[in-house]
């Protein structure tokens, strides 16, 4: 009888567990879902990476050469940069200076084959000759 009694306390225990699990992660959903940013907004958000639906989110977006550095330049050429390439940062004239006066299509000429330690295309293999030059006018905007 004994054993019983330990089986069923030991399975409502788990069962209760299981439920209060599935009701803590249903209110973090909601709660995720809740904090999403404005459209067109850039604050930023969990997101998990894919580029191919990154960029056909973006499309159309007037902020998208933004976007796009934030995704994919920033790591390089951010002020904060993560991966130290002695990349020029964005806005720092000084660094940049030489690469505009290259001119907006030879710049992008250069990050469509890569340059230095930049990968082809900046790493956005999906984004298109015009999201590249959008992505560049933001960074040399500063």
């Amino acid at each position: 009888m004994n054993k019983i009694i330990t089986r069923l306390l030991m399975i409502v225990v788990f069962a209760l567990s299981a439920a209060a699990g599935l009701w803590f992660s249903i209110q973090q959903h909601k709660l995720a879902n809740n904090q999403l940013p404005a459209p067109g907004s850039t604050a930023t958000m969990r997101t998990f990476h894919s580029p191919t639906s990154f960029v056909a989110q973006i499309k159309n977006d007037p902020n998208a050469g933004e976007k796009i550095f934030m995704q994919f330049c920033a790591a390089c050429h951010g002020q904060h940069a993560s991966i130290d390439v002695n990349a020029p940062t964005i806005g720092n004239r000084r660094q940049w200076q030489g690469y505009q006066q290259l001119g907006t299509n030879k710049l992008v000429e250069l990050a469509s084959h890569g340059n230095g330690a930049m990968p082809a295309r900046g790493g956005c293999f999906e984004c298109n000759d015009d999201e590249l030059r959008e992505a560049i006018d933001y960074i040399i905007s500063f």
